[in-house]
């Protein structure tokens, strides 16, 4: 015989493994006369299932006690027999104290009657098992949810013996649905009173969220447009007029559109709308948002607006002076065509550029200080020189006149700039041609006078007041006066 490797003693029997690994079962038998009969039998196989056994055991022990779910086993009548830790940790009792407790009692007591149906169902054999999420109640009051997944232990419903549940906390994913949920509610709130349509279309041309302007636009309730075809919401002749930004976004480009749109009982306006591609993880467009807004009003009024600038640009084109406006930050933001003639430069170079940049540094330094005081809220007028590009210098008589906004901040100024070169030429003229007068009148010591009718004034030339041996600045002649100097 093999050489035994364990022996076992059970009761009065022995139990032998061998060396390779068989057992055998060894029962020695006293019979009356004395003598000793001794029986062998192979248990082998026994102690394989034994081992088996006993290892299945220790598995699920191990999962029992370290799984991250929650595991119950209890009584057909639902009455808990053990609880693992992970369990009894997610409901905030110590091990042992939820044993010989019905399920109900950690229940939330308004999902009672919902959960009672499957478990029933179960009972009566109708299912083997069932899953369903719901909600516990800690030992402190507070809500648990969780996924609970419920089978019995045993062949057939009469020879079940135990009920096994596993349970998965899920109250973050709850709380993130939830949040998700309130979010989402905002986001209709939000959407639902904007003055504009709100949607989102997949490529399929299916709406997937609209808010409640199409409701109102398009006569349809939103349960109705959501996984509706645009064609079929908007009509033929407004997908027409979108088709072109419709086919541009769907192929990955955010698009603007102007559009006339047509409600359904009747009423047109102009809208303006912005469409956005979503694109997938792989990078595939699988819808986009649209944020479409009425701007007939709006319209309308650029077009007015429009008007008025052509006709004001018409007027200050016309107009023999240079016209202006000019920034808080010094740089030009509209200036008439007189400008290009002075300057020689485009106009479309002149706005937006800086004002020391477009006239010259030394032009810039004679006005720099009405500027600033224009920039500091003073209406200013002055006469200054400047010169041309071709090299001229020109007199100019300016008035700038600051704008304020709202909050009475300065924000720029107008300028009314006329060149009065010529007007000041025709003065020194007249000036050199009255000196000229003058010398002459006292070379022949003949004086000229003169009578303006409308303000009946006197005007005396520099002679008449030597003949007379007066002085200039000590009298004014008058026709009273006059007859003064005349023989009696």
């Amino acid at each position: 015989m093999e050489e035994m490797r364990r022996h076992q003693s059970v009761g009065g029997t022995a139990e032998l493994q061998l060396a390779r690994g068989l057992w055998m079962k060894r029962s020695d038998h006293v019979l009356p006369d004395g003598s000793v009969v001794s029986v062998r039998t192979d248990i082998t196989e026994i102690k394989r299932r034994e081992q088996a056994l006993s290892e299945s055991e220790a598995r699920f022990r191990a999962i029992f006690e370290d799984a991250a779910f929650g595991i119950s086993i209890a009584t057909v009548d639902d009455h808990v027999l053990n609880c693992n830790p992970a369990l009894t940790s997610m409901l905030g009792y110590k091990l042992g104290e939820l044993d010989g407790i019905a399920w109900s009692t950690y229940s939330h007591p308004d999902d009672l009657a919902e959960n009672m149906r499957p478990s029933d169902q179960l009972s009566r054999g109708e299912i083997e098992s069932f899953r369903m999420e719901k909600r516990f109640l800690r030992k402190d009051g507070s809500v648990l949810w969780a996924r609970l997944t419920g089978t019995v232990v045993g062949d057939d419903v009469e020879s079940a013996r135990y009920r096994v549940a596993m349970i998965e906390d899920i109250s973050k994913r709850k709380a993130a649905e939830e949040a998700q949920k309130q979010s989402e509610e905002r986001l209709r709130l939000i959407t639902d009173n904007l003055p504009a349509f709100v949607a989102y279309i997949d490529t399929d041309g299916y709406y997937r969220f609209a808010n409640k302007y199409y409701e109102d636009w398009f006569g349809r309730p939103i349960d109705e447009i959501v996984g509706c075809h645009i064609e079929d919401v908007i009509g033929s002749d407004n997908f027409a007029a979108i088709s072109e930004a419709y086919q541009s976004v769907l192929r990955g480009k955010s698009t603007t559109d102007l559009s006339e749109i047509e409600s359904s009982d009747g009423r047109k306006a102009q809208f303006f709308a912005n469409y956005i591609p979503d694109y997938a993880p792989d990078g595939d467009v699988r819808g986009y948002y649209v944020l479409s807004q009425d701007v007939t009003q709006l319209s309308r009024a650029e077009e007015t607006l429009r008007k008025r600038e052509q006709n004001l640009r018409l007027i200050t084109d016309n107009v023999p002076a240079l016209i202006a406006y000019v920034d808080s930050q010094k740089r030009y933001r509209f200036v008439n065509r007189i400008f290009k003639e002075w300057f020689q430069v485009p106009l479309s170079s002149v706005l937006g550029a800086r004002l020391e940049d477009v006239i010259g540094a030394k032009n810039y330094a004679r006005i720099i200080e009405y500027v600033e005081r224009a920039l500091a809220g003073e209406q200013v007028s002055y006469e200054e020189t400047i010169t041309y590009p071709t090299g001229e210098l020109r007199f100019i008589h300016a008035t700038l006149v600051p704008d304020f906004d709202l909050t009475k901040n300065v924000i720029g100024y107008y300028a009314l700039v006329i060149d009065i070169t010529d007007l000041k030429k025709a003065e020194e003229a007249q000036r050199a041609s009255l000196a000229h007068l003058n010398q002459a009148q006292r070379i022949a010591h003949i004086g000229s006078w003169g009578y303006h009718e409308g303000t009946d004034e006197l005007i005396w030339s520099d002679e008449v007041y030597r003949i007379f041996g007066l002085r200039k600045d000590e009298f004014q002649p008058t026709r009273e006066k006059i007859l003064d100097f005349l023989h009696p």
